[in-house]
């Protein structure tokens, strides 16, 4: 037999989102330090004798996003201490 929609649902709760953790380990300096060996990673290494223009290599690229994910969680951290 199906509850009727009047039935009464007071007992049942339902539990409440708990927010993720922030990241932990890494401190301000550290993130700071990696941020900045990942953005000179992702320059490069001019070479003056081609004249061609430059093209942006994988490695740059992956460097890149390694110091894009490693903001995304830095600001993640500060939200969570807020």
């Amino acid at each position: 037999m199906r509850d009727s929609p009047s039935t009464n649902l007071g007992s049942v709760s339902t539990p409440r989102p708990h927010p993720l953790p922030g990241p932990k380990g890494l401190d301000t300096d550290e993130l700071r330090v990696t941020f900045d060996d990942l953005l000179a990673d992702s320059v490069g290494v001019a070479v003056p004798a081609v004249d061609e223009p430059e093209a942006v290599g994988d490695d740059q690229v992956a460097a890149l996003d390694g110091a894009h994910e490693l903001l995304a969680r830095a600001l993640a951290s500060l939200d969570t201490q807020h």
